[in-house]
């Protein structure tokens, strides 16, 4: 196809009027308005070291407290698939253990903003201890669960609280344990 060159140089400068109006169209889309660039400007704005630390601070007092109870799973469930410890905190833990009683390790956790748990020391008392046998330890408490029935459970950390729910039932050659949260 051949054609004239005045018409292909017209051709080009069109094309250029077109590909020009496009990338200025998108451009001023993307571009902030004013006041979107002051808001943006004020966002990264660095504060003063003091008024940095009072906002750190309002933002840790205003996070809603929680508190969770993590559970030691069996070493038994898994020594031999090389996981190590594993600390569980499910709404129910719910397990069975042979024996005349069941026994597990406990921690309580705060657990921040972001989903982060950090470990904290906890007081931890039962409803009925003769049912609930509470030995603490630096990281945490063992629960021995002595005989069926019903207890709860009052752990306290610092100003959070969180009361759990054991309900125990004895089989034939095991005791069945199940504790919400």
């Amino acid at each position: 196809m051949n054609m004239h060159p005045s018409r292909r140089t017209l051709l080009q400068v069109g094309l250029l009027v077109v590909l020009g109006a496009a990338g200025f169209a998108v451009t001023r889309r993307l571009a902030p308005t004013p006041q979107e660039g002051e808001a943006n400007a004020a966002a990264t704005a660095t504060p003063p070291p003091a008024q940095a630390l009072v906002q750190a601070e309002a933002r840790a007092l205003t996070r809603p407290a929680r508190l969770a109870v993590a559970f030691r799973l069996d070493p038994a469930l898994t020594q031999g698939i090389y996981l190590g410890q594993r600390w569980v905190s499910p709404p129910e833990f719910y397990f069975a253990q042979p024996g005349a009683q069941f026994v597990v390790e406990a921690k309580a956790q705060d657990i921040d903003a972001r989903g982060t748990r950090t470990d904290v020391s906890g007081d931890w008392a039962a409803s009925d201890p003769e049912m609930v046998a509470i030995t603490r330890h630096a990281d945490g408490a063992t629960l021995v669960i002595r005989k069926p029935g019903e207890s709860d459970l009052t752990v306290r950390a610092g100003r959070d609280a969180k009361t759990l729910h054991v309900s125990a039932e004895r089989l034939p050659d095991a005791m069945r344990v199940r504790i919400s949260q």
